[in-house]
């Protein structure tokens, strides 16, 4: 398809990410956006840039850059990350989904934390990051995964996924 190859002239060229802009000409319009997996949405009012995984960006407002990144920290798990970049001090948003529940981690100064690449979801530029090794076969052996874990030293959020089912009654809550 077109957009297939629109996204893979972009990983091979380092082009910006493909999106769609939808806008209204007057008044006031909605957009809907739909994750490609069951779980919550997470609207963030942007004030540091992030990073996110590109499977989990949904959207965000026109001030908002995003680039895509194939050298970053989800490389093994999809097609890269996005560097979500705020332009001004105005209104920036962003909205983020997750495989079940989104869990926020806040880090203090220089507090840490390990999370499995796969359950990472974004993260901001305040909170440094490195990737440890995979699990030796001597630790597969004794039930340890084999996705990368990653080492996270605050300050700042950490957006992850809980993989649990989020209940039918918390989206009504939040509906009504």
């Amino acid at each position: 398809t077109e957009t297939t190859r629109s996204l893979w002239k972009a990983l091979d060229s380092r082009e910006n990410f493909p999106l769609t802009e939808i806008s209204v000409e007057s008044g006031q319009g909605v957009a809907t956006l739909v994750p490609p997996y069951p779980g919550e949405i997470e609207h963030i009012s942007l004030d540091q840039d992030m990073k996110v995984q590109t499977l989990s960006y949904l959207g965000s407002s026109k001030d908002v850059s995003v680039d895509l990144n194939v050298d970053g920290i989800y490389t093994n798990e999809s097609l890269g990350t996005l560097e979500v970049e705020s332009n001004n001090d105005g209104d920036n948003h962003l909205f983020i989904s997750g495989y079940g529940g989104i869990e926020i981690i806040e880090l203090g100064d220089e507090q840490q934390t390990n999370v499995r690449q796969d359950y990472l979801i974004g993260f901001e530029d305040s909170v440094d990051y490195t990737r440890r090794k995979k699990a030796s076969l001597k630790s597969k052996a004794l039930g340890a995964s084999d996705k990368p874990v990653i080492k996270m030293t605050g300050p700042g959020n950490i957006y992850t996924q809980i993989r649990s089912p989020v209940k039918n009654e918390e989206i009504f809550d939040k509906l009504a």
